[in-house]
């Protein structure tokens, strides 16, 4: 496990060489780009599909992080090695107390978060 974690709560993209590997509404769709009712079921949506081939890649060789970029709303996009991308961008412009477009933490602690509203 990793030092730090993220966890998205807006949509977001995976990109490599002009094209998007995978993305946030893959989830809700099944491999044949079927909408999916039960695309909570881990195994049926073409997310799954997608990320798994990306995790036995990345496992084979572990991307590094070249740059970051920010915009002013709090999107961000991450460079890494093997020309992949990954790419944040909030799309709702709620400001009340609960709103949370990405937080970054430290896993199994229980310090402070970094929340982006």
């Amino acid at each position: 496990m990793g030092e730090w974690a993220i966890h998205i709560q807006c949509p977001w993209r995976i990109c490599r060489d002009g094209r998007i590997v995978v993305a946030y509404r893959d989830y809700y769709y099944s491999p044949e780009g079927d909408a999916l009712d039960d695309w909570e079921t881990s195994g049926k949506s073409r997310f799954d599909h997608l990320t798994q081939t990306l995790r036995t890649e990345f496992a084979a060789s572990p991307p590094k992080v070249l740059s970051v970029s920010t915009d002013d709303v709090g999107g961000f996009s991450l460079a890494f090695s093997d020309n992949y991308r990954f790419d944040v961008f909030p799309d709702d412009s709620r400001l009340d107390d609960h709103a949370e477009h990405w937080r970054l933490f430290e896993p199994q602690t229980e310090r402070d978060h970094f929340v982006v509203p």
